[in-house]
């Protein structure tokens, strides 16, 4: 007997890309999370009311800011280019394909705007001093 073909279609070769794109993006999340610990975090916990003299060990991560803000952007590129580009046929169902890249896109644009605001922050904080 030969199996029916009439079953549900693997799809994995057409989700690869989306995992992709959403390791990339917690990528760039992470990345400017750790860019952001020498200015953004020490101010937080000063909002907070945590303070003290091991705070100075906040900063350790100085000089890797420009590494982690370039890896932030590569992968907000990467994986804002597996997301927006056109799409290719889609085996499941014209709405549902449509439906969950729709959703990817947002968590994506929302995404991408708090590790904005992260890479920007060191900018922007000495207005604030």
């Amino acid at each position: 007997m030969m199996p029916s073909t009439s079953g549900p279609v693997d799809t994995t070769e057409e989700q690869a890309p989306r995992k992709l794109s959403l390791g990339l993006l917690m990528l760039a999340v992470t990345s400017s999370l750790l860019a952001s610990t020498c200015c953004l975090f020490p101010l937080v916990l000063v909002l907070l009311g945590i303070t003290g003299a091991w705070m100075v060990h906040l900063t350790v991560l100085k000089p890797w800011v420009p590494l982690l803000t370039l890896i932030a952007v590569v992968a907000l590129l990467g994986s804002g280019y597996l997301l927006f580009r056109p799409l290719k046929s889609c085996s499941v169902g014209d709405d549902a394909c449509s439906d969950s890249r729709r959703i990817a896109q947002r968590i994506y644009i929302v995404g991408g705007l708090f590790v904005s605001g992260l890479l920007l922050f060191p900018f922007v904080a000495p207005i604030f001093y």
